[in-house]
């Protein structure tokens, strides 16, 4: 977990090594292991942000998804949150009594009530093989925005989500078979811009 009321959280990893110090730069969705970007001082944090909301930052991700993808796919849609009958608010209790009380997001069908927010995410197949017992593919996927839960929706949205998402899973029974969801952040670089009288810019990842 990035944070809550848990037991161990990275957030309370990160402040036994820099008290008072660290400040996220960026979050990772439960369950995603990877890269994550931590600020040592408000200025630093502060510049570095700003690369994220102009989207001047790579990001890319390794996932294990169901099934065999054969070719790249480009997914943009707009992400909403869901609001089905057995829907809960993040953080809040859920809206009727269900089996399913997990947050969920869902593709936007553009209605004025929940249109949603436009997404886009590139997805390229790596290599292909087993996993206990059925096909899978390594994917790479390099998102264009940095909506919540986009690249789970977005892999269920060209039909092969990613093994071990229980939430998006059509097999619940199958994904929860897994160790774990198979989502993780494998790049993050940043255009590095020196101090003034330094070399010039060059992209740290």
């Amino acid at each position: 977990r990035m944070d809550g009321d848990f037991r161990v959280t990275v957030e309370k990893l990160v402040k036994r090594i820099f008290p008072d110090k660290a400040r996220f730069i960026h979050q990772l969705d439960y369950a995603t292991s990877g890269c994550l970007m931590l600020g040592l001082d408000k200025p630093t944090t502060a510049e570095v942000h700003a690369l994220f909301t102009v989207r001047n930052v790579t990001k890319e991700y390794l996932a294990l998804v169901e099934g065999t993808m054969l070719e790249s796919a480009t997914v943009n849609t707009n992400i909403c949150i869901y609001e089905g009958p057995d829907s809960v608010k993040a953080n809040g209790p859920p809206r009727k009594k269900s089996i399913t009380t997990e947050f969920r997001m869902m593709i936007g069908d553009g209605s004025e009530g929940n249109p949603g927010r436009a997404s886009e995410t590139h997805i390229k197949p790596v290599s292909r093989g087993m996993y206990q017992g059925r096909c899978v593919t390594l994917v790479r996927m390099t998102p264009v925005s940095g909506r919540r839960h986009q690249l789970r929706l977005h892999a269920r949205h060209v039909g092969h989500t990613i093994v071990g998402d229980v939430t998006y899973a059509e097999d619940r029974v199958r994904a929860e078979g897994c160790d774990r969801m198979m989502l993780h952040a494998w790049n993050l670089s940043i255009p590095y811009v020196p101090k003034p009288g330094g070399e010039g810019a060059e992209e740290v990842s």
